[in-house]
């Protein structure tokens, strides 16, 4: 792989599998909370549970299979996790109860934590090292469009076809990501070389990457402050009446990261991270601002224009630095702890919004979220970026 020609083949069907594993855990993110209430009765604490169960779930699986996934390998540790997402997929049509349900959840979100991290792992060892920040920056579009289809899809089917639709979608989805394994390949200049795989350090650095950690602390409490929006947009509208508006924020907020995604992979590969990691806070500090301000719909969709955009760059830097850093061997574990503080961010954030709401009402967590990214321009600053200026590196593969 030379650096003129970093996409191929491997690349983009790499690409599609992601796309497929995003689209099988968003279109039931967005209904669980749903279909629990309205098909078993459950209250808005169980049905909220039943959501976020997976996502404890997801966590768990990468911080064991981050460390493990080389001396599994990592197109077998994929093969596990997409068998065992279609069978748990087909498990949604034998809920009986909200209990059944909870534990469906929890063993979709172990699958889904498995596949995510595997396949990512996949697509960064198909990228050259000079190419860490383009190449990672397109190849993570496969979870966006994902983000910004996958609700819409999800609300057409349910009101169309019901419940059951919406299943057998998901099944056929992670049957078609099984028929795409035997067409993805890795080459064995992109792994690890053989014997060089050490055992785990104890500690820490044994669960989590230690190079990519505190960007990925960073990356978390933004996305804990943007777990604000996910969790109380369609109910602080009400109030100011911008429910229209509301309803394509999502759409703004993914064309935000799209357009800003091209642009962010060339300066990381060009100047480093520092510039693109500061504009990106800067910038989606002003989106949240404009959120919580926003009186009109016009200010809210520039403000999630803006907020798709700062996040854009802030999520696309942050996993080109595991790619850029990191050793073959430890890839896996950077791309497991990217994805384990993403995923605490979002599941903490909507609980620390909700016990302050009552107290500064929803524009204030909204607005909180500037400060908390203004603050992490600092912090990024002084765990990060002084030390770590542009220094051109090796192609992997």
């Amino acid at each position: 792989m030379n650096d003129e020609k970093w996409v191929s083949k491997d690349y983009v069907l790499a690409w599609i599998s992601s796309f497929l594993v995003a689209m099988n855990f968003i279109l039931f993110m967005v209904t669980t909370s749903g279909y629990a209430i309205g098909t078993f009765g459950a209250s808005s604490a169980l049905a909220g549970f039943a959501t976020s169960s997976f996502v404890l779930a997801a966590i768990l699986s990468r911080i064991v299979v981050g460390r493990m996934i080389f001396r599994i390998g990592c197109l077998r540790v994929l093969t596990i996790g997409l068998l065992t997402t279609a069978v748990i997929t087909a498990g949604y049509f034998l809920t009986s109860s909200v209990g059944v349900l909870i534990a469906v959840r929890i063993v979709h979100g172990l699958c889904v934590g498995v596949s995510s991290t595997a396949i990512f792992t996949v697509g960064s060892l198909l990228i050259p090292k000079n190419k860490s920040g383009v190449g990672m920056g397109y190849f993570s579009l496969s979870t966006t469009l994902s983000t910004a289809a996958g609700p819409l899809l999800a609300v057409v089917l349910t009101k169309s076809g019901g419940y059951t639709s919406l299943f057998i979608l998901t099944v056929v989805i992670a049957v078609l990501n099984i028929c795409l394994l035997p067409f993805i390949k890795l080459h064995r200049a992109c792994l690890p070389e053989p014997g060089s795989l050490s055992k785990p350090p104890r500690g820490l650095a044994g669960i989590i990457d230690t190079t990519i950690l505190p960007v990925a602390l960073i990356c978390g409490l933004a996305y804990a402050t943007y777990g604000f929006i996910v969790a109380f947009l369609t109910v602080s509208t009400k109030d100011t009446g911008l429910q229209n508006a509301a309803a394509y924020f999502f759409f703004l907020y993914a064309a935000g990261i799209l357009f800003t995604r091209p642009l962010t992979g060339r300066v990381f590969d060009r100047y480093g991270e520092n510039p693109m990691m500061y504009a990106g806070l800067a910038i989606f500090s002003a989106g949240m601002l404009l959120t919580g301000l926003a009186q009109t719909g016009v200010m809210l969709l520039v403000g999630a224009f803006l907020t798709g955009s700062g996040m854009g760059a802030v999520l696309s830097v942050t996993l080109s630095i595991g790619v850029k850093y990191a050793t073959p061997e430890r890839l896996g574990m950077a791309n497991s702890t990217f994805y384990i503080f993403l995923d605490a961010g979002l599941s903490v954030g909507p609980v620390i919004g909700g016990f302050l709401a009552p107290h500064i009402g929803y524009t204030g967590i909204y607005t909180l979220g500037m400060p908390v990214a203004l603050g992490g321009i600092i912090l990024y600053y002084f765990i990060h970026g002084r030390r770590h200026r542009y220094a051109a590196v090796k192609t992997r593969c």
